[in-house]
């Protein structure tokens, strides 16, 4: 109702509107027309607050609009065509399930609204982005054309060739065109299978997202997104998802694929578009340092899109009960050195894209110098004073730059922090478990004055997607280090993450080094990658032992290895890379995977008390060896105990018989 009257505001006489403005003021107008709902939004509005007539126009069609955009939270809308409007926020094509994500942003929509969270925050409103569901009806449909079978012994070129050129169905479109008109910029198009997102199944980063800049001037050549949900299909087959799935006891015949059409948050600065912050909270916190608490949860948030977080596991990290306190940033010269130094953005200067690339073809990295010119530093930036040894929240000072979120996190320019603490809480407690959010800002008109007769623009923190963190092993476990010698004790640390006693591993696979160079992490990652597929083949698990952050892409911060490439490893053991003592890893998906498959994961750094019998390790025969990577095989199984309560884990070694 509200959207069409702001169409309809078109068609009246603006001397009729400001006729009624001069008699009454505009709330009182508005409710004259029924619309008691919003007439808040004008209370105490005058023809003196508009410079321009024509403004007063504007001014009523934008709150219309605003209206019913807060009418429309919630709703899930099944579109017929013809049936698409501006103000749809989650629109679902066809029928049948609409996967595992797709569920769950819709299941946040109508928990904002239940529980009144969209406007709890007057400083920072709380959204989905606008959202278009396509169900595994379509991809029932898609796949009949093809013989699954004969993909699986095709490599991934191949499947991809064989998937574009089949046909989506011409009702689907139809229905997919009438959508497509709803949503505005920047594209993302996301997998969003059966098994995405459940408790007890990992497949998170599994499948493609694809990015479209969406801004061709022609709308059909736009409307090539079809091509991008194909891609999506595509990946589904691909031979580092068939690895992973064949590793979880599913049936791949099982798996189905919806697809998740969501707009991107962000601004558009030149030819980037990205938001000023992104992030991922989940609701139990591994790692507590301080006065942190493990059940107050944990929250990383980045400049630029959330890639830098999920992916590269780097950004600010923090306690939303506590986001003043920062332990990463313990000495101001400790800010530079694990300070963000780059950000993501989507590239907007090719409108077209290679379906048949890397789906993160348009992302690119920037420095933040580039920041600095678009004003998106002002937020979250920093500068590193080398005269006094201190951190000065001031860009028009000289020195260097650093991301640490100090006016969003300690000054409080938005309420950022008890937003994540509420979401956490009410997900949480309505899916029944611990939970982890991916979120977005935008922060509207925070900084600058709108023109005279523009509503102002409230910052929103977007959910872009929900999912229940992994369980762990309910079985408590307790590790008191003086019941054991140090003589039978291979690897101790006061940092863990996993709960639970393994007694079935007796494979170690471990880099030799921890001073390696970018190139030779690279090369390591390559022989880690054949090792796991050999032992999986054998069906061995293994205990792997490597320097730097396990899941991050950058060659310089650890081995770059995606999860898919040692997912057979049953505990990971993180130690110092080049002797530096770098913040242990929280890239999304690799943690997700990581605790959902119950792969312990142990620290064993001078920070955590630890300590490795390196010389014991190199004294084992082994099956393999190369410069960079050994793996033995022992005769007896290791015996690994992981207190789960305590963060504290202790891997002896096998028993003499």
């Amino acid at each position: 109702m509200c959207s069409e009257l702001a169409e309809a505001l078109e068609h009246v006489p603006l001397e009729s509107i400001l006729h009624h403005a001069k008699r009454h003021d505009f709330s009182r107008w508005l409710k004259a027309r029924s619309m008691f709902q919003i007439a808040r939004y004008t209370r105490g509005i005058t023809l003196a607050d508009f410079n321009k007539p024509e403004r007063v126009r504007t001014y009523l069609q934008e709150v219309l609009r605003q209206a019913s955009d807060h009418d429309q939270a919630g709703v899930v809308t099944d579109l017929a065509t013809g049936t698409r409007s501006p103000s749809n926020r989650f629109m679902r094509i066809g029928t049948g399930s609409i996967g595992g994500k797709a569920r769950s942003i819709g299941f946040v929509s109508g928990l904002l609204v239940q529980e009144g969270l969209i406007q709890r925050f007057p400083e920072l409103e709380i959204r989905i982005p606008k959202t278009v569901a396509i169900s595994v009806g379509e991809f029932d449909r898609f796949i009949r054309q093809i013989d699954v079978k004969l993909l699986g012994r095709r490599d991934d070129p191949e499947i991809r060739r064989v998937i574009m050129q089949a046909r989506l169905s011409e009702s689907f479109l139809a229905e997919l065109h009438e959508a497509y008109w709803a949503l505005e910029g920047p594209l993302a198009v996301r997998s969003s299978s059966l098994r995405e997102d459940a408790r007890f199944q990992p497949f998170a980063g599994v499948y493609a997202t694809y990015m479209l800049p969406n801004n061709h001037p022609d709308p059909e050549v736009r409307f090539r997104l079809q091509r991008a949900i194909k891609a999506v299909y595509a990946s589904m087959f691909a031979r580092d998802a068939r690895t992973y799935s064949a590793a979880h006891p599913h049936s791949a015949e099982d798996e189905k694929m919806g697809v998740l059409v969501q707009q991107i948050i962000g601004q558009k600065h030149g030819e980037r578009f990205y938001p000023p912050i992104s992030g991922v909270a989940q609701s139990y916190n591994y790692y507590p340092i301080g006065p942190q608490r493990a059940d107050q949860g944990l929250a990383v948030i980045a400049l630029g899109l959330g890639q830098m977080v999920v992916a590269q596991g780097s950004g600010v990290r923090f306690s939303p009960a506590h986001p003043g306190v920062l332990p990463q940033f313990g000495r101001p010269a400790q800010v530079l050195e694990s300070t963000q130094r780059q950000f993501y953005a989507l590239d907007l200067s090719s409108p077209l894209i290679d379906f048949a690339a890397d789906p993160h073809g348009l992302l690119r990295l920037y420095d933040l110098d580039v920041a600095e010119g678009d004003g998106t530093l002002a937020l979250a930036g920093s500068v590193y004073s080398v005269d006094d040894d201190a951190i000065r929240e001031n860009l028009a000072l000289p020195g260097p730059r650093a991301v640490t979120f100090a006016n969003v996190l300690r000054w409080k320019a938005i309420p950022l922090a008890e937003a994540i603490t509420e979401l956490l809480a009410v997900v949480g407690k309505a899916m029944n478990s611990e939970v982890e959010l991916e979120f977005a800002v935008d922060m509207g008109d925070y900084g600058r004055s709108p023109e005279p007769g523009q509503r102002s623009k409230v910052p929103r923190l977007y959910v872009l997607q929900a999912r229940p963190m992994a369980s762990q092993d309910p079985a408590p476990v307790h590790v008191a280090f003086d019941a054991f010698d140090a003589d039978e004790t291979l690897i101790r640390t006061e940092r863990s993450l996993g709960n639970g006693i393994i007694e079935d591993v007796r494979d170690v696979v471990y880099v030799k080094s921890g001073y390696l160079s970018a190139q030779e992490t690279r090369a390591a990652a390559i022989e880690l990658r054949e090792i796991d597929a050999n032992l999986r083949a054998h069906g061995r698990k293994y205990l792997l032992v490597g320097p730097g952050r396990w899941g991050s892409s950058d060659p310089h911060l650890g081995i770059p290895v995606d999860w898919t490439h040692i997912a057979n490893s049953r505990v990971i053991v993180e130690t110092p890379l080049r002797g530096e003592l770098l913040e242990s890893s929280q890239g999304t998906h690799f943690f997700h995977n990581l605790t959902a498959a119950h792969v312990g994961y142990l620290t064993a750094t001078p920070q955590a008390n630890a300590r490795i019998d390196e010389s014991w390790l190199n004294d084992q025969p082994s099956a393999r060896e190369s410069a960079l990577v050994r793996h033995v095989e022992l005769e007896q199984p290791l015996r690994i105990y992981l207190d789960g309560r305590h963060g504290r884990a202790v891997v002896l070694k096998p028993a003499r018989a």
